[in-house]
This record gives structure tokens, sequence and C-alpha cells, in this order.
């Protein structure tokens, strides 16, 4: 492949109508075949040769195929599609942790307005369901370290005589 180019942009030395055909085995999802791509390519096609109504890819986009590594192409394609939906999902769920988190604090402080004790305890009740017990005790170990003064060594005790 290519380098510096990711696998499923036109590669050098591919050709425009290799790169067509690639891209539409690679719009049929984790589900394509070369076959599938073929049939999609030959519906879209605007020579209506018949083509659309053939079962199976010729040779040629096969080899095509093969050549140009399409599976392997439209797999990297995939992971980057999935790990960038995978980060925006993490995004919201820590947003949406964080907002509660925030609207609960304020709820706590003022004591007024929509958040009675119930909705208070339901509060906490959502976030501790939200929030994995390793990283609420990893944090509150944290800010116990931070708030604690530095303790000096004990002294010893003498005895008064």
């Amino acid at each position: 492949m290519s380098e510096g180019v990711r696998p499923w942009e036109r590669q050098q030395g591919e050709s425009p109508e290799a790169y067509t055909r690639f891209c539409c085995y690679l719009s049929l999802g984790p589900a394509r075949s070369v076959d599938g791509a073929y049939q999609a390519y030959a519906a879209s096609s605007a020579e209506g040769d018949g083509a659309a109504t053939k079962k199976r890819a010729p040779g040629s986009w096969h080899r095509e195929a093969r050549e140009w590594r399409w599976a392997d192409r439209a797999t990297g394609h995939d992971v980057e599609t999935l790990l960038a939906r995978c980060r925006q999902t993490v995004a919201l769920h820590v947003a949406v942790i964080t907002e509660l988190a925030r609207s609960l604090i304020e709820g706590i402080r003022s004591r007024q307005g929509q958040w009675s004790d119930e909705a208070i305890l339901e509060g906490i009740d959502v976030l501790g369901r939200l929030i994995p017990q390793e990283t609420v005790t990893a944090l509150a170990r944290e800010a116990e370290q931070r708030r604690a003064p530095a303790m000096p060594a004990a002294l010893p005790v003498q005895s008064q005589r």
C-alpha cells in the first residue's frame, strides 16, 4: 500500500476506474462481497448492457480485488469507522455523567429548585451505576491525598519523673 495513504483511499498506481469499483465494494458494509459490488456497480451503470442481471462478477473483478487487497483495505476502513464511533460514544457518555454530576452537586448545595431529597438520592444512585466502583475508589484516594497534610513522624513519648 502507498506510504501515508490510508488503505481505503486511492492507492498509488490504482486507476480511477479500479478505485471506483473498490468504492462500490467498500460501500456495501461488513457483509460485502466482490459479486455484490459488481451487481451494485452494474445496477448504477448507465451502460445498460445487461450486466446488472449477472449474479457473478467477472474474473477481472476478482483479480482486481486480490491485487488491490480490497478485503484488507475495507477492514481497515471498518476498524477506523468503529473506533471513531466508539470515541464519540465515550465522549457523549462522559458528557452525560459530567452534566448529571454538576446538576446533582448544584442541587445539593442549593437544596432549592428541582432537586428534592428523592431526586438527589436517585441522582446519586444513577451516578453509582454509571461510574465503575474502581474509578470512584481511585478518585477518592487521589482527593484524600491532596487534602491530607503531610503528617510529621511520631515523636517519642517521654516519661516524666
